[in-house]
């Protein structure tokens, strides 16, 4: 069977040192608190249309940045803009908000039965 330019072999693992880590972590707390930030913005249809794809193209850098480009580690963390769905009611997720249309269908069903 020919090879195909898929079968190059296995991508190779990140090598951090240990003093490399504890900065690792930084960049990745930093990602973090920049996303919470965010998801605690109201969304705005006209300016935020882009959204899944600046945060997948953000999280996917800091994962090349840490791990190296062409790296299995950052394949393995890879995040893609198709992961993500807009809120269609007009806000993003908060905790203890229903996550799925069958969960918010749900919890009007449960109130409607108290009524």
């Amino acid at each position: 069977m020919a090879k195909t330019t898929h079968d190059i072999g296995p991508l190779p693992r990140a090598e951090l040192s240990p003093a490399e880590i504890p900065g690792a972590i930084r960049k990745l707390d930093r990602r973090l608190e920049e996303l919470t930030k965010r998801a605690q913005e109201p969304y705005h249809p006209e300016t935020d249309s882009n959204d899944a794809r600046l945060i997948s193209n953000s999280i996917n850098a800091t994962m090349e940045e840490i791990f190296g480009v062409g790296t299995a580690d950052a394949k393995d963390f890879k995040i893609y803009p198709n992961w993500f769905w807009i809120n269609r009611y007009g806000h993003r997720f908060k905790k203890g908000m229903p996550h799925s249309d069958l969960e918010l269908s749900r919890q009007r069903k449960s109130s409607n039965q108290l009524l």
